[in-house]
């Protein structure tokens, strides 16, 4: 008699072992490393780079913004945390529609003109933490729980895995992230260009696909809805482009500038002397709520 047990089948079992924080955190390094070590949340620090990411913003992403909007169920007098607010792209909409809004934004450019936007709709006082959201203490800078947490664009956390668990402990209902599921214009720019201007490739940072496999990893079953984002730079003239892309992509002398003019001038959608520059990607909206529901605009009731 054979008394040797049967060999354990293998059910795959071997992706579970995959630590999707620490795959975030690599790609994260590898692509902060590839810029070598440049930290561009800094220039949002300055007023007049907050003004310009704020008017592309309204110029650009407009169908973004009500696409947003639209699957965020707000009502007078909820309470939402935004996390990475902005200028208040999202506060000040939700404000306007009755929530009480506490933003997070640690850039003194962008916390300004938060302030400025929200006294212009006269939707009342948007509160503003300046912090990081890995340094907020919600017991200290928060009055959590929040009937709505939003993270828009604004995962820059090395440990996506205790900013997403800091996010859901800080929800009683609903909390809704938006992260790039492809990259962005910009990122395929940095592709393009950085290995020519510095000798180092240009490392892509994480995407939603990250994202989405540690919530499940978490217990954490999202609902996940992907959608075009379109992006386009615009420009009067062709010299004002070259500005504004030179210190985002290092540019330092005339070597590395004449670089980055044969490259705009050859991607220039512009039929006129100035620049314009546009193309799609896919984002991902990712939310779960607290306490389960049936959103009716997807399902009829029983």
């Amino acid at each position: 008699m054979n008394d040797e047990k049967p060999a354990a089948a293998d059910c795959g079992d071997a992706a579970s072992a995959i630590d999707w924080n620490r795959i975030w955190q690599a790609r994260k390094k590898a692509s902060r490393q590839s810029q070598r070590g440049s930290d561009a949340s800094r220039r949002w620090e300055r007023r007049e780079q907050a003004e310009r990411y704020a008017h592309d913003v309204d110029a650009v992403y407009e169908t973004r913004i009500s696409e947003t909007l639209s699957l965020l169920t707000v009502r007078n007098g909820m309470s939402v945390l935004d996390i990475g607010s902005g200028p208040g792209t999202l506060a000040v909409p939700l404000a306007e529609r009755g929530a009480r809004v506490t933003a997070v934004e640690p850039a003194a450019g962008m916390a300004a003109l938060l302030h400025e936007r929200a006294a212009q709709a006269g939707c009342g006082p948007v509160a503003v933490v300046r912090k990081r959201w890995e340094d907020v203490d919600p017991a200290a800078d928060l009055a959590a729980p929040y009937d709505l947490v939003v993270a828009s664009f604004s995962l820059a956390m090395d440990d996506i895995g205790a900013a997403v668990r800091k996010m859901d402990e800080a929800a009683s209902g609903g909390v809704y992230l938006f992260w790039f599921a492809g990259e962005p214009l910009w990122e395929r720019m940095y592709r393009d260009l950085w290995d020519e201007l510095h000798g180092v490739p240009y490392c892509p940072g994480p995407k939603a696909d990250c994202l989405i496999n540690l919530l499940f990893q978490m217990g954490i079953a999202p609902s996940v809805l992907m959608a075009p984002l379109e992006k386009s730079y615009r420009f009067d003239g062709f010299d004002e482009a070259v500005a504004f892309f030179g210190p985002r992509f290092g540019v330092s002398d005339a070597r590395q500038e004449h670089i980055l003019r044969r490259y705009l001038a050859d991607r220039n959608q512009s039929d006129g002397g100035g620049f314009a520059l546009a193309a799609t990607t896919m984002y991902a909206s990712i939310w779960w709520e607290k306490k389960p529901r049936w959103p009716s605009r997807f399902f009829s009731a029983p």
